[in-house]
């Protein structure tokens, strides 16, 4: 019996290794893996922030050139996209909006991003735009606690693509440097700071970081979660987004989370699941997408150009009047 348990452990052992190999005799990454505190060193220029990672340089314009466009991104004093500064005097109602690129509205000009836009949709309000590129669920809900709730908004809209699910679990991003974020490790059912203490041992860290067999199956588990909620990258983004709603309900602010398809134009069946039994308000714009749907984003940068924004603007109008949120701010 012995001896069958060590040949099935030792054949076990062998398909893993081939299955190695071949994956790294196919070349090409198969998916990056995550960064953990101490991976690389991390660098700090003028958008560095401590409690969120990066924000913008403060009180700047900031131009933007490609193929697609040319745009001017103006920031405030706190940091963020915004031709004037975040205001808690202000008397009227406040949204404020978290998020990624698409939310920052990259690629358009100030006054056309779905926040800006929705305020000139509502009487009496300000849109308080916290949307940073390249931000995850991680550095989303850091931006709630340390930067829109202590303003006091009458509403919080985050809005979020899927890859900012695998933002949170690396600890750096890459562009012209490497730049540290704020992550977080479930320990017992607990989110706990990614820290050199916190982080996995240094066998789990090697493993995901050279194994191609892993990022395979990071891969798969990426494609299987589309229709089921399962594996660490979920349940991560989900005690995250649980947290999120927590903080909210604290604050007696209302939340909308809204889901922005961006390649694969095709609904999520799992979030709305989730959402709805994490006691979460959640928009889908995926089919609410016309049909010449392409003429809403930039075709090769895939961010939202200026009629996606105005579409966006108009779906969450629309989902706010239908829940009867704005007569209850």
């Amino acid at each position: 019996m012995k001896s069958k348990l060590l040949l099935a452990a030792a054949s076990t052992v062998l398909a893993l290794l081939l299955c190695e190999l071949i994956l790294w005799a196919a070349a090409g990454q198969v998916y990056p893996p995550p960064l953990y505190p101490g991976d690389v060193e991390s660098e700090r220029d003028a958008t560095f922030d401590p409690l969120v990672g990066w924000k913008l340089p403060l009180s700047t314009t900031l131009d933007e050139t490609t193929d697609e466009y040319a745009v001017s991104y103006t920031s405030n004093a706190q940091g963020f996209r915004s031709t004037r500064d975040f205001d808690d005097e202000w008397a009227g109602r406040r949204i404020a909006f978290l998020g990624d690129s698409y939310t920052f509205g990259s690629g358009v000009a100030d006054d056309e991003t779905f926040a800006a836009v929705l305020e000139t949709m509502l009487p009496d309000t300000r849109s308080y735009n916290f949307g940073i590129g390249a931000f995850g669920i991680d550095q989303m809900w850091m931006t709630l606690r340390h930067h829109a709730l202590p303003l006091d908004p009458d509403l919080v809209v985050l809005g979020f693509i899927r890859y900012d699910l695998d933002r949170s679990l690396s600890t750096y991003r890459q562009d012209h440097i490497w730049r540290w974020k704020p992550t977080f490790r479930l320990v017992d059912g607990e989110l706990v700071p990614m820290t050199l203490e916190t982080r996995p041992g240094a066998a789990v860290r090697s493993f995901h970081r050279h194994s191609r067999l892993y990022r395979l199956w990071r891969k798969l588990e990426n494609s299987l979660s589309r229709r089921w909620a399962m594996g660490y990258r979920w349940r991560l983004n989900q005690a995250i987004f649980e947290q999120i709603r927590d903080d909210c309900r604290e604050a007696g602010v209302p939340l909308l989370v809204v889901y922005i398809p961006v390649n694969r134009r095709r609904p999520v069946p799992v979030f709305e699941r989730e959402f709805a039994q994490m006691g979460i308000e959640y928009l889908d714009l995926t089919p609410l997408l016309p049909p010449d749907a392409g003429t809403l984003y930039y075709p090769r940068d895939r961010h939202f150009n200026a009629a996606g924004h105005r579409f966006a603007a108009e779906a969450i109008h629309r989902r706010l009047t239908a829940r009867g949120i704005l007569d209850i701010l």
